[in-house]
């Protein structure tokens, strides 16, 4: 097949480094080929997306036809209907998925405006695509896929000329690709930071830097692929393979920056809400033409930034520990989270000395939506099954699991910390709740009958049979 024979050509003439890099940025896919390590980085300056194809490689495919077809002196209208021909069948070659329509589509029906003289209005293309899609299958409407594609799509419509002409003071090099970052994230912020759980000021700098080499090297990706078909070019490929590895370098560096990582985890849908406020104060603020209304606005958007931060320090960056039960199936875990310090350690009940290494990774990045990087994660197995053993202590508060035996008449907990107690011998919980009343007990794989709990005790809690608050520390 076509697609095949492109991976061909790709993996002969480029290195083992940037290979997979030129495939998945003609072709897309191919994530696993190009490792974790690779994606990560690319995750974290904010331009993923260049890796599968969506609406910037239609347009430059779309510009290299039409460009092609006007110096060969061919008319306007025939070099439109060849881009719309080669977008389709570029289309058909990497797959029918949601970006590729989308961007195939509206630039198949900004080319039909143009050839019937007629307006063509970007937003309405935009949204017309939307219901098509949504017709089809209406469950694409939770796709995250679709919900950044259109969103980033919007954006870029809605922000992009406003903010191009509101920036006087960088020169156009820069400024058009900043602008562009920085439109299609404007409506994403709320979604990034609940899928990912990061802001990253790298993809500003990326933006600058790799995204124009990134066009470059696609361009000639295009143009070297077709060409080779034919005769060989092997010095062109060199330069490609060449750019490809800068832009590898420089990635990497940028993601690998602390600076520009800003992990924030995810926000309430009250902070949302005030969000897309003053974003759409902001859009009137860029589009009116009222000096005073433009002044009032920007009042109005700078005191609900202020907000947004006020109330997000308060909620997520308050100094305190918290012990949150994790509601798992296959094994008990908690989890006590430093927020302020952007620190947590992770507690899984390994009985029988299993491993669960699934219920780590699970519990690991379920971390980063309290804006917690994974290598602040600190993971720590235990056995609610096990002996007497303090998982957690500080000033005034502590965990440990006690597990006493029978032939023990007396309870020893002299300690006057707020103490959480796990425990797997259900026998035993009464006997704590007579002498220490006050203390939460979590009964973890009860040994015993259930009968005898009491259901109606207030501080007796059934690990993975009941909900269990959390607690402060």
């Amino acid at each position: 097949s076509m697609r095949s024979a492109v991976e061909v050509l790709m993996e002969q003439y480029l290195s083992e480094t940037t290979k997979w890099l030129g495939i998945s940025l003609v072709l897309g896919g191919h994530y696993g080929e190009l490792g974790q390590d690779v994606l990560r980085q690319f995750g974290y300056t904010g331009i993923i997306h260049i890796l599968s194809i969506s609406g910037s490689h239609i347009a430059l495919l779309f510009s290299i036809v039409y460009g092609l077809c006007r110096v060969c002196r061919i008319r306007k209208r025939y070099a439109m209907m060849g881009g719309i021909i080669i977008s389709i069948f570029y289309c058909i070659v990497v797959g029918f998925s949601a970006p590729v329509v989308r961007s195939t589509i509206m630039g198949s029906w900004l080319a039909l405006a143009y050839l019937k003289g007629r307006m063509y209005t970007a937003k309405q293309g935009l949204a017309v695509t939307a219901i098509l899609f949504l017709l089809y299958d209406p469950l694409l409407i939770l796709d995250v896929s679709f919900q950044l594609s259109f969103g980033a799509t919007y954006g870029l419509l809605l922000f992009g000329m406003p903010l191009y002409r509101w920036i006087t003071v960088l020169p156009p090099i820069v400024k058009a690709p900043l602008v562009l970052c920085i439109s299609a994230q404007l409506l994403l912020i709320p979604f990034q930071l609940y899928y990912f759980h990061y802001l990253s000021l790298a993809s500003l700098f990326a933006a600058i830097i790799i995204t124009p080499l990134l066009d470059i090297a696609i361009v000639m990706l295009f143009g070297c692929t077709i060409i080779s078909l034919f005769i060989p070019i092997g010095m062109v490929w060199n330069v490609i393979d060449w750019v490809l590895t800068i832009c590898l370098y420089a990635n990497a560096h940028l993601a690998n920056s602390s600076i520009c990582l800003w992990w924030i985890g995810t926000i309430s849908s009250t902070l949302g809400v005030l969000y897309y406020g003053c974003v759409g104060l902001l859009y009137i603020n860029l589009v009116s033409l009222k000096l005073k209304f433009r002044t009032f606005t920007k009042g109005i958007v700078l005191m609900g930034i202020g907000i947004i931060a006020i109330a997000y320090s308060g909620i997520l960056y308050r100094n305190e520990t918290i012990l949150h039960i994790v509601p798992m199936k296959q094994s008990n875990a908690f989890i006590i989270v430093k927020p302020y310090e952007k620190m947590a350690m992770v507690y899984i009940d390994t009985p029988d000395a299993i491993p669960m290494k699934a219920s780590e990774i699970r519990v690991r990045n379920g971390l980063q939506s309290f804006g917690i990087p994974l290598k602040n994660a600190h993971v720590q197995r235990f056995q609610s099954t096990g002996k007497n053993t303090v998982l957690y202590k500080n000033d005034i508060s502590s965990v440990m699991v006690y597990n006493r035996q029978n032939g023990e008449k007396k309870l020893q907990l002299n300690d006057m910390r707020n103490t959480i107690l796990i425990t797997s011998q259900s026998y035993m919980v009464n006997q704590i709740i007579a002498l220490h009343s006050n203390r939460p007990v979590l009964v973890s794989m009860p040994r015993g009958a259930m009968r005898d709990i009491d259901p109606d005790a207030e501080h007796v809690h059934l690990w993975g049979y009941q909900y269990i608050p959390d607690y402060r520390l």
